[in-house]
């Protein structure tokens, strides 16, 4: 038992998280983990502290531009983009299957 628990900080020290991974700022803030170059070049908001284990240039990117810059990518699991009356697009937007492009007919 002693064994493991002197394991546990290396064994978790070891967990990183990827590009592309879904970040949290907050209980209705959703982005992915990117590099802050690629999120700034595509009209992103990158915050650092929410992709601990990612190297320096890697941080939580919220609200890039998608769909050929008429909409933007926001976690399906919230009602954000139906508030607006959008609709989303599939594969538009790096990350899981469940943060797609949200294209709001407001921001044509």
């Amino acid at each position: 038992m002693k064994l493991n628990i002197l394991m546990l900080p290396f064994l978790t020290s070891f967990t990183v998280a990827y590009i592309g991974e879904l970040c949290s700022d907050g209980p209705d803030e959703y982005g992915t983990c990117e590099d802050i170059t690629w999120c700034n070049n595509n009209g992103g908001n990158p915050i650092a502290g929410h992709c601990l284990s990612d190297p320096n240039n890697v941080e939580c990117c919220f609200g890039p531009s998608c769909a050929d810059n008429t909409g933007f990518c926001w976690y399906t699991g919230d009602s954000f983009c139906a508030s607006l009356n959008g609709h989303y697009i599939n594969n538009a937007c790096p990350g899981p299957s469940d943060y797609k492009c949200c294209v709001n007919p407001s921001i044509h």
